[in-house]
């Protein structure tokens, strides 16, 4: 509770201190409260029930996942299937953990990961000081991927088929960490994975489901960068991923 609270405090602070910045006034805001997400009952189910290579995946160590992950990248980076094999500079897998409590899934790599060939850049740094705020941190307990693991030209002009040869990619690296939770920020994944049309603001902040693990769907890090007044409401969807990861770990 000492935790939350000192987080809360925090981020009170940072707002108040916004304020002050942009007009010289601190308001007062209504104080931060932990999303009320008592069980793992959702609002809206999808995917269905985990395949028994999930649940075969589920069992193993944290070590041996994390070789099964390595496995999972190895097997990519040759990878032909689709048309963006002939414009992407790298195929970007993703990063393992540790300890695979959260998977973070986002749309696909940005254009330094696609140099690189690894997860980095601004928007991921950013993603990290998400993910510090709430106890968590990419490489210990949160793992990290994309739905497509090249980059496109454009999201608005993805291919239908890239995700499809891309799917069984993820969904082999999601059956090997097996998280408590996972945290979808963009719209490829609520797209083709949790097969939702719905514009992103009309569902983040509700519970789906993937594979029995409860899912929050909020935006992606470079959209916040370019949009300050979304980081709100994604503070909000990171104290859900922080109240489900307590249910789901004994520690609420």
């Amino acid at each position: 509770m000492t935790k939350k609270s000192e987080i809360e405090n925090f981020w009170d602070f940072v707002g108040r201190f916004e304020d002050y910045i942009g007009s010289g006034i601190a308001k007062e805001h209504e104080p931060f409260v932990f999303a009320k997400i008592d069980s793992d009952q959702t609002q809206t189910a999808a995917a269905g029930t985990p395949d028994s290579a999930f649940l075969e995946y589920k069992e193993l160590s944290d070590r041996e996942k994390n070789c099964e992950w390595q496995r999972c990248c190895e097997n990519m980076r040759d990878c032909r299937l689709c048309g963006l094999s002939s414009t992407r500079r790298s195929v970007v897998p993703g990063t393992a953990a540790r300890k695979f409590d959260l998977l973070v899934i986002g749309d696909c790599p940005s254009a330094q990961e696609d140099f690189s060939g690894r997860n980095g850049g601004e928007a991921f740094g950013y993603l990290g000081k998400w993910l510090n705020s709430i106890g968590a941190a990419v490489g210990e307990n949160a793992a990290y991927t994309s739905v497509l693991k090249c980059r496109p030209g454009s999201l608005a002009e993805t291919d239908a088929r890239e995700v499809e040869m891309c799917r069984p990619y993820l969904e082999r690296q999601t059956a090997v960490a097996s998280p408590k939770v996972i945290l979808a920020t963009g719209t490829l994944f609520l797209r083709r994975f949790l097969n939702s049309e719905e514009p992103l603001p009309a569902v983040r902040g509700r519970l789906f489901e993937y594979r029995s693990v409860p899912v929050i769907v909020t935006y992606d890090p470079q959209t916040v960068l370019e949009r300050p007044e979304l980081r709100r409401p994604v503070w909000e969807d990171l104290k859900s991923v922080r109240r489900l990861l307590d249910n789901r770990l004994g520690n609420g």
